[in-house]
């Protein structure tokens, strides 16, 4: 059961790519995620939002405006080559009321958790409510759009954007080779 009205809030989810393989065959990975883990209540933090879940080795964080959810997904995006994981984020925006016990569920959540999927290592996939409302917030984020997508599950399709961080990544010299020659969707150029 939900309280109070329903506010738009703009979702961070995120989830480590390939994550059971590196579990599985990198002995520090334990400390890999704890770090990546820091780094992403950091983030959301200080732009007042609120990781309420942690599930495995992601995310699910609240945002009262999108202008600071996108900002968050960035920072973290930037940090993540230097700890060596390549991490997938969705990021919509939805009307939505908290429970009774202080948490989100319900179909905003669902969506959430399907961007996210969607989403490739490195990259941050916003909705079309999420990117009208980044405009609005006169964020300086560029958005690529990336088509209409059928989420598994979700009955209407949902028109998502791409969020180009490139210009704000570190020089060439200073990244690693692997971050190097992946592009904004994780794929190796």
């Amino acid at each position: 059961m939900s309280t109070g009205t329903p506010d738009a809030t703009t979702f961070l989810f995120t989830d480590i790519v390939q994550s059971v393989w590196q579990w599985e065959t990198s002995p520090d990975m334990g400390q890999r995620v704890d770090r990546h883990l820091r780094v992403l209540r950091a983030e959301v933090e200080l732009r007042d939002g609120e990781v309420f879940s942690v599930m495995g080795d992601g995310i699910a964080a609240a945002f009262p405006a999108a202008g600071a959810a996108v900002e968050a997904a960035i920072a973290a995006q930037l940090a993540m080559p230097t700890i060596g994981l390549a991490v997938r984020m969705g990021l919509p925006t939805d009307a939505i009321a908290r429970t009774d016990d202080d948490d989100f569920r319900g179909p905003p959540v669902n969506r959430a958790a399907r961007i996210m999927a969607l989403a490739q290592g490195g990259q941050i996939l916003v909705s079309d409510a999420a990117a009208r409302l980044i405009a609005l917030d006169l964020h300086p984020a560029q958005l690529r759009p990336v088509g209409v997508h059928h989420l598994r599950g979700i009955l209407r399709p949902h028109r998502l954007w791409s969020v180009d961080y490139q210009a704000r990544r570190p020089q060439q010299g200073s990244r690693s080779g692997a971050d190097r020659d992946r592009d904004v969707a994780g794929r190796t150029s």
